[in-house]
């Protein structure tokens, strides 16, 4: 191992070998300014950590400012850095990922400390959304465990499958490709960690980043070994131009109470809608990287109004005068408000925010926690990945549904709009 900020000599550095699938995720640059080497958790003899459900909150690293090759963590990940005006000062610029290098030295597995670090340090994305990635980071954790099924006890934050063309291409997980190919260099740096876990524990690190509280979380999912299992939970995720009712039917299905569907909501503070992905557009809050309570604020104090965008979609807005801010609700959001099951929560969340902490804290560590099963030591034993352990599923396509090209494995267009007709049968049927 060498010394903090020491010369790599070249001969030691390798390429890695995720510059085609970072290509693809248009609107980020890839910053990793990470953390100087600090001492790992004690590791159990399952490889995780000896307190995994003890919540860690990540200091926030210290960034250099030259222009060399320098050592920036204990797993050696190296980045060329590049002087980028940003109020006087110098930053570390990941011009896509062909300027990532990844050396021999990585973290020691079970080291989820290390992990959260390297996660944190790629959140502040200024060409993305709001200038930063933790809303589509907590979407993807979210998506990657709501499709449980407490009656079949199918799907759940095990498997990983939106590597795989059937659970990647479902419509209600558009635009998340950008997310997975975000964390891709963190895969690359701390290769024994799951996907299933990587993608839980960025929603986590995101959501306690943006102001939110210490979610519960442990390590020990594994990942698919192919798509035999995802076929099934293909369109489980909720509807949001639907109303209470199906709402229920989504998230009983799960296994949440009202008082939970209503918290689980509050994760609409953070992020945005897109036309192009959800067919929603605009943001809930006006601080949409913040994590709050001013979602149920303004959702139980404002007067919204319906709106039909260009597209057709229908969906709620309100207009502030003073600073002609324009906000949105969706159709699931009103339903929260019209009915007399979810409606007291709604206010009472608006009117207390430790209470709404409490219980969004609660609920978000038992929505990453679907489908899995741990014994008295925390050790998952539904191995979703027949060959057990940290060994993961080959990474499929980034871009579900568009035609092949080499070293992609996505469906072709045809096949894919079968998959989506499928789909919107199921979802009738909900």
């Amino acid at each position: 191992m060498l010394a903090q900020g020491q010369e790599i000599p070249s001969s030691r550095v390798r390429h890695s070998n995720y510059r085609h699938a970072c290509d693809k995720a248009a609107g980020f640059s890839l910053v990793l300014s990470l953390a100087s080497p600090t001492a790992a958790p004690p590791i159990t003899a399952s490889g995780q950590s000896a307190s995994p459900t003890t919540p860690f909150r990540v200091p926030r690293p210290q960034v250099p400012s030259t222009k060399k090759k320098r050592l920036l963590s204990h797993h050696e990940i190296i980045i060329e850095l590049h002087t980028v005006p940003t109020n006087g000062a110098e930053r570390p610029m990941g011009m896509g990922c062909e300027w990532l290098r990844t050396t021999a030295a990585m973290s020691p597995k079970g080291d989820f400390t290390a992990v959260a670090k390297d996660i944190k340090a790629l959140l502040n994305q200024p060409e993305y959304d709001d200038g930063s990635a933790g809303p589509v980071l907590v979407r993807l954790a979210w998506h990657s465990s709501g499709t449980y099924d407490i009656r079949t006890d199918t799907g759940g934050s095990n498997g990983a499958g939106m590597r795989y063309e059937i659970e990647g291409g479902d419509p209600a997980n558009a635009g998340l490709q950008h997310a997975r190919v975000l964390l891709e260099p963190v895969k690359a740096a701390h290769p024994w960690i799951t996907y299933a876990d990587l993608w839980t524990l960025a929603g986590k690190v995101a959501l306690e980043e943006a102001g939110g509280p210490e979610i519960a979380w442990q390590g020990g999912r594994t990942d698919y070994v192919d798509d035999s299992k995802i076929q099934e939970i293909r369109g489980r995720l909720p509807d949001a131009a639907q109303g209470s009712d199906h709402l229920r039917n989504i998230f009983y299905r799960m296994g949440f109470n009202d008082q939970e569907i209503v918290a689980l909501s509050g994760a609409h503070t953070l992020g945005r809608c897109h036309g192009d992905r959800s067919g929603f557009e605009g943001k809930w809050v006006n601080n949409p990287t913040r994590f709050s309570n001013q979602y149920f604020k303004l959702l139980s104090t404002l007067e919204w109004e319906p709106r039909t965008l260009a597209s057709g979609v229908k969906q709620f807005g309100y207009t502030d005068e003073d600073t002609e801010t324009e906000l949105m609700m969706l159709p699931s959001d009103m339903a929260l408000l019209a009915d007399k099951g979810f409606a007291p929560w709604v206010k009472k969340y608006g009117a207390d925010k430790e209470v709404f902490f409490k219980d969004f804290a609660a609920v978000f560590a038992k929505l990453m926690e679907l489908g899995i099963k741990r014994n008295e030591r925390g050790e998952v034993t539904n191995l979703d990945n027949e060959k057990g352990g940290y060994i993961s599923a080959p990474k499929k396509a980034d871009t579900p549904g568009y035609k092949k090209h080499a070293g992609d494995d996505g469906l072709p267009v045809a096949e894919a709009e079968g998959l989506e007709k499928k789909n919107a049968q199921y979802r009738s049927r909900l």
